[in-house]
């Protein structure tokens, strides 16, 4: 009778999962780059899990960089995204743990020099 407690216990706890979001909303929609023509060519979105037992994995700036490329790879001639949005979801389920990183955003391509400037 113990044991089936104690293993009931211990059931919730592994199987218990937990998960947390954090993010970030970047506004560029003015002067990307000075003297240039900004084209919005629609909006892009991607997505990246990884997972660790025990430790958590950190999100670097390649792992942000590396979805950001994978974002744009979606619009021929996308330079740059703007007014994107990062996210980053920690799901937690006993020693097991799935981090995923999301980017959002508008992507762009651009004229360089073509701005009328008055």
């Amino acid at each position: 009778m113990r044991l089936s407690k104690l293993l009931i216990v211990g059931m919730f706890l592994i199987l218990g999962g937990c998960t947390t979001t954090v993010g970030g909303y970047a506004p560029q929609s003015n002067f990307t780059y000075p003297n240039s023509n900004v084209v919005p060519l629609g909006q892009v979105e991607a997505h990246k899990s990884f997972t660790g037992f025990f430790v958590p994995h950190f999100i670097t700036a390649k792992d942000v960089e590396g979805v950001m490329q994978q974002a744009l790879s979606q619009k021929p001639d996308a330079a740059l995204l703007v007014n994107y949005k990062t996210d980053t979801s920690l799901t937690t389920l006993g020693p097991f743990y799935r981090t995923t990183l999301s980017v959002r955003g508008t992507a762009v391509s651009m004229e360089v020099g073509q701005q009328d400037l008055h």
